[in-house]
């Protein structure tokens, strides 16, 4: 049985506004494969980091990550 798109987009509606969402902790470690262009990570406090930085291309901005734990 296939749900047409509507009754489906209104299950995705119900289910993301009725059950909470969980934050996810992760630990970024940033490396200096993009040279001068590199990502900084800034601890703001326990919980949450600031990403600065990163390769500007056209409208698109570009991190890289040795490593990225979630």
């Amino acid at each position: 049985m296939k749900l047409p798109p509507k009754y489906l987009f209104i299950l995705i509606l119900f289910f993301s506004a009725f059950f909470p969402h969980r934050n996810a902790l992760t630990q970024v470690v940033p490396d200096d494969t993009l040279g001068q262009e590199n990502s900084t990570v800034n601890s703001i406090d326990e919980l949450n980091d600031r990403i600065e930085g990163g390769a500007i291309r056209d409208r698109n901005l570009f991190h890289s990550f040795q490593e990225l734990n979630v």
